[in-house]
């Protein structure tokens, strides 16, 4: 397998002007100032203009003026795959490893999180907002279910949908 390194760095992030983000082979890692690493594996961010957030395994990581990249590791099933922000709420998902699990996890603020569902038998690969709602899409591990879709209209009641794709893996959604 070919290695490959990409490199962001962002001259003047709130709280530490010298931060870095690099991604090697599809693992982010966080580096802050002189060299220290945040080692958790961060797969996505969200802003809500005020805080940033970054997650990945089970770390929450929240930079804004008040709380400069403050690290908080949560007690959730499985590890942080995707994360976004509309509509006043914070949605991250999160997946078990070994097993098909998805938990679905709402905050207001990015500091303290719920976990609002419990999904079995379902790995949830992609979240996004629009049309007055998140829509979590992904597979099912279930022989001839149709393909996951769960929706919320704030980030906290999730309801199963009919699925557009049945016997078909979902891997993202997007609004336009």
């Amino acid at each position: 397998m070919t290695a490959f390194l990409v490199a962001l760095t962002v001259p003047a992030l709130p709280g530490n002007p010298a931060a870095s983000r690099s991604k090697v082979q599809g693992e982010c890692s966080l580096r802050l100032g002189s060299g220290n690493v945040m080692q958790t594996g961060v797969c996505a961010m969200a802003t809500d203009g005020t805080t940033d957030v970054y997650v990945g395994g089970k770390t929450v990581i929240c930079d804004s003026d008040e709380e400069p990249w403050t690290p908080r590791s949560l007690d959730i099933q499985g590890d942080f795959c995707r994360l976004i922000h509309d509509k006043g709420a914070f949605v991250a998902l999160a997946n078990e490893y070994w097993v098909y699990a998805s938990t679905i996890l709402a905050s207001v603020n990015g500091r303290e999180w719920q976990q609002v569902a419990t999904i079995p038998d379902v790995k949830l690969l992609d979240v996004a907002y629009g049309n007055g709602a998140f829509m979590a899409v992904g597979v099912t591990t279930v022989t001839g279910s149709p393909a996951p879709v769960w929706t919320s209209t704030d980030g906290f009641h999730w309801d199963k949908q009919a699925s557009p794709a049945p016997d078909q893996v979902l891997t993202s959604v997007l609004f336009d």
